[in-house]
């Protein structure tokens, strides 16, 4: 997430990543889902990019 803050205007506690049971995980920034990560799922640098 710091890497995300630094090129944009946004502090960390802007994000919340909240995990699953096997490695899932949904990041938000604010109240929007900006990111959702399954079991089987790697973020390829497209979703990297998404994210910039």
């Amino acid at each position: 997430v710091s890497e995300i803050t630094q090129h944009r205007d946004y502090s960390s506690q802007d994000f919340h990543l909240i995990e699953g049971k096997q490695g899932e995980f949904t990041l938000w920034k604010d109240d929007e889902k900006i990111y959702d990560k399954g079991n089987n799922d790697f973020p390829s640098g497209d979703d990297v990019i998404d994210l910039l």
